[in-house]
């Protein structure tokens, strides 16, 4: 359940993607995206605006986390890419609340729903992964060829 005083809300893109900038850098030490970044993810074929989605703090009317998860239409395949909480709003269940939502929001449409992390992060997203049910043991790596 949404942890009282919370609310979701959807991203109005491209508007706020600089806020989701922001609060994504905010969230993570060693992780800078800027603006030409969060554009980038917004020019991708498996772009959805609707699964980008905010955890607004009812008291400021402000984000406490963002959640963006991308949608192959074709192949009918989600990944969550971005669950974020910001460091002073941790430990209220924000993030497991995010995943759920967009879960649901994937629910009837998606065959299949991955997630995306980085080994050995200090925020130990696949903990969370695996605290909302995501189970097995499958690792991929995605290369790309750089500058050419």
């Amino acid at each position: 359940p949404l942890p009282p005083g919370f609310r979701f809300a959807s991203a109005s893109l491209p508007a706020e993607a600089r806020l989701a900038s922001e609060v994504i850098g905010r969230s993570y030490a060693h992780m800078r995206p800027d603006l030409d970044d969060v554009v980038r993810w917004m020019q991708q074929p498996v772009f959805d605006p609707t699964l980008w989605i905010w955890m607004i703090d009812e008291r400021t009317n402000q984000p406490a986390g963002l959640g963006i998860a991308e949608f192959d239409h074709k192949r009918k395949e989600a990944s969550l890419e971005w669950i974020q909480v910001l460091p002073e709003y941790r430990g209220q269940g924000l993030a497991k609340a995010l995943v759920t939502h967009l879960l649901g929001m994937l629910a009837g449409s998606a065959s299949l729903v991955t997630v995306s992390g980085e080994a050995d992060n200090p925020s130990d997203a696949e903990h969370l992964y695996r605290r909302c049910g995501f189970a097995g043991q499958n690792v991929w790596w995605v290369l790309r060829r750089l500058g050419g």
